[in-house]
């Protein structure tokens, strides 16, 4: 997300891998081989982390913009949906472990950073995904919104843990076999429930 910007990449970095509360102006500063003045002229640490953020939010917003436009409002629509999703958090493992670190009450004198990024982005997935299941029929989204946080679960703990391989090994998020075997498994599990189908508003039972 960070292009060719040596210290935006150097403090998301520095926010995914220690957290905020762990790196200092200094810290970014030398990862990014730059003076500690360059830092502070970026709006320091706090200028930093809401710039990576706002970056991020962004590019959010046009991968929604884009699925707007190209995912039908059929059951490949949503396969096609998640799979986009699953795709780009694979591609930005450093933003998610910022995400994860606040999850972890880091940053936590910027609380409002959830409520002016994170939360209107949520909101929106939401609204899309009611718009397009709404032409299926389908005006209950609670077995969606328990997949979504199932995918999320998981590539939270993919991210932090890897995967164990067939050998036993752990295979790290970094190793393509492991993103591989992730992804294929994440979609797996996307068809599974999407070829269920999809529950009305009457189906609100747990099925035992």
């Amino acid at each position: 997300m960070t292009g060719h910007d040596p210290v935006a990449a150097a403090a998301l970095r520095l926010f995914g891998g220690v957290g905020y509360d762990g790196t200092t102006e200094r810290m970014i500063a030398e990862t990014a081989g730059v003076d500690v003045a360059e830092v502070r002229a970026r709006g320091g640490r706090t200028g930093l982390y809401e710039a990576v953020i706002a970056d991020f939010y962004a590019a959010q917003n046009a991968l929604l913009d884009e699925m707007e436009d190209k995912c039908a409002p059929d059951a490949d629509g949503v396969r096609d949906f998640l799979s986009r999703v699953l795709d780009f958090y694979l591609a930005n493992p450093e933003e998610m472990e910022l995400w994860q670190h606040r999850r972890l009450a880091d940053a936590a004198d910027l609380a409002d950073i959830d409520a002016r990024y994170r939360d209107p982005f949520l909101r929106r997935v939401e609204e899309l995904l009611a718009r397009h299941l709404s032409e299926r029929g389908v005006t209950n989204l609670s077995d969606y919104a328990m997949l979504s946080n199932v995918v999320t679960w998981s590539l939270y703990g993919f991210l932090n843990g890897g995967i164990k391989g067939s050998g036993g090994a752990t295979l790290r998020p970094d190793d393509p076999e492991a993103v591989r075997l992730f992804r294929a498994q994440m979609h797996r599990l996307q068809d599974l429930v999407i070829s269920a189908g999809w529950p009305s508003d009457a189906s609100g039972d747990d099925r035992r």
